[in-house]
């Protein structure tokens, strides 16, 4: 069974004294199987989870327009994400108990979704 999948399986180690990063192939023998840290990397990274942002009219613009007051609101979410991970979301999952790795399942990356809402008020005067 030839081994084609990756680039880097050219660099595996073959014969005594063959200086790679890359540990022999072997198919259904040896410890290929057991965790390494041959992919482990830093995954540390700063992420701009929530950005807020408001603004008020002036009362002189609120009153020409006959209301009391408006407001205008955007919100973004996980806008930016500041790392040197290689994968696609540096906030991979954590081990279920001590014993186990902990793996990036490349998840796809977060959306970035924005949110857009404004308030008004306005009085209402009831003659009599």
């Amino acid at each position: 069974m030839p081994i084609t999948k990756v680039k880097a399986v050219l660099r595996r180690w073959r014969n005594e004294g063959d200086n790679t990063d890359i540990p022999r192939a072997l198919y259904n023998e040896g410890y290929n199987y057991l965790g390494s840290d041959r992919f482990v990397e830093d995954a540390s990274y700063v992420r701009l989870k929530t950005l807020s942002l408001s603004y008020s009219l002036p009362k002189k613009v609120c009153n020409y327009l006959g209301i009391n007051t408006l407001n205008f609101f955007v919100t973004g979410y996980d806008l930016l994400t500041w790392t040197g991970y290689t994968g696609q979301d540096p906030e991979a999952s954590l081990p279920t108990s001590a014993s186990k790795l902990s793996k990036d399942s490349a998840n796809t990356p977060l959306l970035s979704p924005f949110f857009l809402w404004f308030k008004f008020e306005f009085l209402i005067h009831l003659q009599t």
